[in-house]
Order: C-alpha cells, then sequence, then structure tokens
C-alpha cells in the first residue's frame, strides 16, 4: 500500500518539528498554489498574502500532530463507498 494513505499520515510529518518549522513556508506556499483558483487571486489581489501569512502562523507541532492522527482512506477502502463520492488523488 501507499505510505501516503497509511494511518500516521504523510511521512513528512514524521520529522521532527523543527524541521518541519523551516520547511513551512515552502509547505505553505505550496498549500497556497494549489488552493486557490487563479481568476479568484485576480479578483481579491490580497487573498494569498493574507492566506500565506496566516498559514506560516500555524504551529507546525499542531499540524504535525493533525496529520500524524488523521485515519487516512485508501484506494480499497474508498472503492466500497455505497455513497456517491469523488476520489482525487
Amino acid at each position: 500500500k501507499n505510505s501516503v494513505t497509511k494511518n500516521g499520515g504523510l511521512p513528512l510529518f514524521k520529522l521532527p518539528t523543527v524541521i518541519l518549522r523551516l520547511l513551512q513556508p515552502t509547505l505553505s506556499k505550496g498549500f497556497l498554489d494549489m488552493a486557490f483558483h487563479p481568476k479568484s487571486l485576480r479578483t481579491q489581489p490580497t487573498l494569498r498574502e493574507e492566506s500565506l501569512h496566516a498559514s506560516n502562523a500555524n504551529d507546525m507541532y499542531m499540524c504535525k500532530a493533525y496529520y500524524r492522527t488523521c485515519t487516512w482512506c485508501t484506494s480499497d477502502d474508498a472503492k466500497n463507498f455505497k455513497i456517491p463520492a469523488l476520489v482525487i488523488h
């Protein structure tokens, strides 16, 4: 099975918090690059900068704890859903 979908979250969040703090600006940028449609950034030019500031204010020990305690669904689990669902990998 893919290590990304195992319980305990992404292997990235097994790194020491001090390393995650160093990676935080890059992680935040990557998240925001995927989070907003380009049109929303054109109509709200301060949105990205405000969101980047808010994201970088998150304590990485909290992010680490959150992602490490998630119960992740595998692709096989998702195939057994009995409700309409869109699963994006």
